[in-house]
């Protein structure tokens, strides 16, 4: 059983035996910022109105400090936005780890994951990185992701992944694909590259990201209906 699969199950079996009153969540995601440096075919961000902005330090012990006292365990330091943008990232983590938080992780494109940098997000306190890489060869990668970043990419993860057997064996490192018309199914391909680095990776096709940009998706995601709900708009539950 992989790492996804693992902890899927175990998330769907509390929420079958979940009381009337739940418990509070043992799981958070903090976005430090909204801002990210490629522009993915599929993703909201890049529909994104809001202004781009970090959150402030004061609101993120505040918000960290509530959490532990309520017995949060975990924070994911993302959600659309890229970690690694903020170059005061290991900061966020330490004061995550120094109040109580026992396991930190991100979601990174890797372009901006120099090893060098990733080490002092280690030595702060992150537990995992989960690489989103949203192709398998250097063209589609451009075209998907917005950018030509696809060497860079490759070498940082090799580099980190060195670091990891060399000084952090710990360190847990993930992978996820969305796939989408650009690319077909290339799980097969993607395991042949990135298989060496990467404990598990999750696959999926393009989803909606909880009914923001339903419309727009359906023209990179294979095979996919979306629902409707009450009112007729395609949506899928967030």
């Amino acid at each position: 059983m992989g790492y996804f699969k693992e902890r899927w199950e175990k998330q769907h079996q509390e929420i079958n035996n979940f009381p009337i009153i739940a418990p509070f969540p043992k799981n958070a995601l903090v976005e430090i910022s909204n801002g990210c440096n490629h522009k993915c075919l599929f993703c909201y961000n890049t529909l994104m109105q809001r202004r781009i902005g970090k959150i402030s330090k004061d609101m993120f012990i505040k918000f960290i400090d509530n959490a532990v006292k309520l017995k949060v365990e975990e924070i994911g330091l993302y959600t659309t936005g890229e970690p690694f943008i903020n170059r005061d990232l290991h900061s966020f983590i330490k004061i995550a780890k120094d109040i109580g938080i026992k396991r930190i992780y991100v979601t990174s494109n890797g372009a901006l994951a120099n090893v060098e940098y990733v080490e002092e997000c280690i030595e702060a306190g992150l537990n995992s990185i989960k690489f989103s890489i949203n192709a398998a060869d250097k063209r589609s990668y451009e075209i998907i992701h917005g950018k030509d970043d696809w060497d860079k990419v490759l070498m940082n993860i090799k580099d980190i992944y060195n670091l990891k057997l060399s000084k952090y064996p710990k360190l847990k490192l993930l992978g996820s694909c969305i796939m989408t018309t650009v690319t077909g199914d290339i799980r097969e391909k993607y395991h042949s590259i990135f298989g060496k680095y990467f404990e598990d990776v999750v696959f999926s096709f393009a989803g909606s990201q909880g009914g923001r940009n339903a419309e727009y998706v359906e023209r990179f995601s294979p095979g996919v209906t979306l629902k409707k709900n009450r009112v007729g708009s395609k949506l899928e539950p967030c």
